[in-house]
């Protein structure tokens, strides 16, 4: 997701003007919001820690998974940094 982000973010930077031409800035506006919204709430920058949600089991890799189709469980990883002196 945080690839998916910068190449969207990239893509608006970079071609500013055919969105603001197509009339669709507002709409890239918050297709980029919603992402970046999604990582702050993940992140507690006092801690140094941020939190990450992964898929026990490998067929939600294996393509899209709808959330009302959804019977996967999903851990809530908590990745904090090692601290080396």
């Amino acid at each position: 997701m945080a690839y998916s982000s910068w190449v969207l973010n990239w893509g608006f930077l970079k071609f500013t003007d055919a969105y603001n031409s197509a009339g669709q800035k507002n709409q890239m506006c918050d297709m980029v919001k919603w992402p970046l919204q999604y990582f702050l709430k993940c992140w507690i920058p006092s801690e140094n820690t941020l939190y990450v949600q992964v898929c026990k089991d490998a067929p939600c890799t294996l393509g899209v998974v709808y959330d009302s189709d959804q019977t996967l469980t999903h851990l809530c990883l908590l990745d904090s940094p090692i601290l080396i002196n």
